[in-house]
């Protein structure tokens, strides 16, 4: 009887116990305990879902933001010096002095700062990638990249590049021994001098054979030579929508160069527009529009001492000095007015 007391008495705490934590009335029945124990299942289930779906909720946030906050974790440069270590960077701050680039597999985010000095690519790297930002230089290249032992693929996008050194080149692409890759887009190019010789642009010294560049939608300005390339043959440079202006020559070609292509660029205002020497053959000058020449030498707006092999069609040049007949040299299929233009290889002159 005592048993069955403490049991009735423990049976009633429970209960009440029950009753107080979901504040629900109990039957006075015979099964009302069964009924209690069903209802806290229900409750306990309807709470387990809820408790899944914020965990969820909250889980998948956390997730993606942690996601975010990992795919933008990139190694921040705060002082001038040397990288050698693979990975992404990104400008703090501007910076006052040369950053040195001596691994492969590196990107740097200039962030919109600015580099007092120079960006100095060493030898036998590969992978790299510069973009968003200023390199201002005094003294040396802005972008000095020196010569290879192996092939590189340089990328160059979207910087400024603020020339003040008159005796050297802004860009200087070097002869590497198995070959080089650039390519160079969206680059504002400026120098200060369109009298200094070897003030160039981009000046581009290949000698080996398996060399690609390409640039693309820049603007370049002020130089003696505004792109001037150097190669052997066959190492194609691919050169278009550019506009350059304000300098002694716009694009030089020499040495053997083979492949070239230079097409759709705007040539504004400089001493002669473009000139291919002796030795370079088989490349392709069209479409380009060429205005402004202040030079009188015949063949000033386009000079080709290439001969036949190079394809000079499509372009088009208008108010330059010297007289209608001596703009081009070298080239074929002159019209000197739209009149009577049937060709659609013809280079027109007015």
């Amino acid at each position: 009887m005592k048993y069955k007391i403490s049991a009735m008495i423990v049976g009633s705490l429970c209960i009440s116990s029950v009753r107080a934590f979901i504040s629900i009335p109990i039957p006075a029945t015979e099964g009302s305990r069964q009924i209690v124990v069903n209802r806290i299942a229900t409750q306990t289930n309807a709470l387990e879902t809820k408790l899944d779906t914020i965990t969820t909720s909250i889980g998948s946030g956390l997730s993606t933001k942690v996601d975010r906050i990992n795919n933008n974790m990139m190694i921040p440069i705060t002082a001038a010096g040397t990288i050698s270590t693979a990975g992404s960077y990104i400008l703090a701050n501007d910076i006052a002095g040369n950053i040195t680039v001596s691994g492969s597999d590196i990107s740097i985010d200039f962030n919109q700062y600015k580099i007092t000095g120079q960006l100095i690519i060493t030898a036998g790297v590969s992978r790299l990638d510069f973009y968003n930002g200023i390199i201002e230089s005094s003294s040396g290249p802005c972008v000095a990249i020196s010569t290879a032992t192996d092939k590189r693929f340089v990328a160059l996008d979207n910087l400024v590049l603020r020339m003040k050194d008159t005796s050297t080149s802004a860009i200087n692409l070097p002869s590497g021994s198995f070959g080089d890759n650039f390519w160079i887009k969206n680059c504002i190019i400026i120098g200060s001098s369109q009298a200094s010789s070897g003030h160039q642009g981009i000046d581009y010294a290949f000698g080996d054979t398996e060399g690609r560049t390409t640039i693309e939608n820049c603007i370049i300005t002020n130089f003696f030579i505004g792109v001037r390339i150097q190669v052997n043959s066959p190492t194609p440079v691919t050169m278009r929508n550019c506009l350059v202006m304000e300098c002694g020559t716009a694009i030089s070609v020499s040495i053997n160069g083979q492949y070239q292509i230079i097409t759709n660029n705007l040539l504004k205002d400089n001493g002669a527009g473009i000139s291919l020497a002796i030795g370079v053959t088989r490349s392709f000058v069209f479409g380009n529009v060429i205005t402004g020449c202040t030079s009188t030498s015949a063949g000033a707006v386009i000079s080709n001492s290439g001969g036949s092999t190079n394809q000079i069609y499509g372009n088009f040049a208008y108010n330059n000095a010297g007289a209608v007949g001596t703009r081009y040299s070298g080239v074929s299929a002159v019209l000197t007015s739209v009149a009577g233009d049937t060709s659609m290889y013809a280079n027109i002159s007015l």
